[in-house]
């Protein structure tokens, strides 16, 4: 059986250069040097993220589904706008960190605007249809774990 998944995983062990990692290492990086501010690029975007807990499940759904192979699934959680995550990551520093910045942002930072899709976000009622599946995560319970895991990492 073939499958075929788009998703936006996020969570521990993510790649650090992807944009949450990088976000929460920044944040990480400036209460540790006292900064009071954090740079960053373009927060207009929309993306779709999924906690990489939630995205496991789905994997296994479909692998526990016979009717879901050679199917092309969606799977994502909330569609957020990049400007909403920061303001919830500052939400989170402040709370297990008690530290408060400013976030400003940098056009030095922002992408090429010929590669920076304005909206990347995904329509899921396929699996949530054939598979009886949806993210179990809130958005923010999935930020917390991934501050809390970076955090921890150092």
């Amino acid at each position: 059986a073939e499958m075929c998944l788009r998703d936006i995983r996020r969570g521990p062990r993510q790649n650090r250069e992807m944009f949450i990692p990088a976000c929460i290492l920044r944040i990480l990086a400036a209460h540790r040097t006292g900064a009071t501010h954090i740079l960053v690029g373009n927060t207009s975007h929309y993306r779709n993220f999924i906690f990489v807990e939630d995205f496991i499940d789905a994997f296994l759904a479909i692998l526990r589904n016979p009717a879901s192979h050679n199917q092309i699934f969606n799977i994502g959680g909330e569609n957020r706008q990049v400007q909403e995550v920061l303001a919830m990551l500052e939400q989170i520093a402040k709370e297990q960190l008690e530290f408060s910045f400013d976030i400003r942002q940098n056009a030095d930072l922002e992408r090429s605007s010929n590669i920076e899709l304005p909206r990347h976000i995904l329509d899921c009622r396929k699996a949530e249809r054939l598979l009886n599946w949806r993210p179990q995560h809130s958005f923010r319970s999935g930020l917390e774990k991934t501050f809390a895991y970076y955090r921890q990492q150092g």
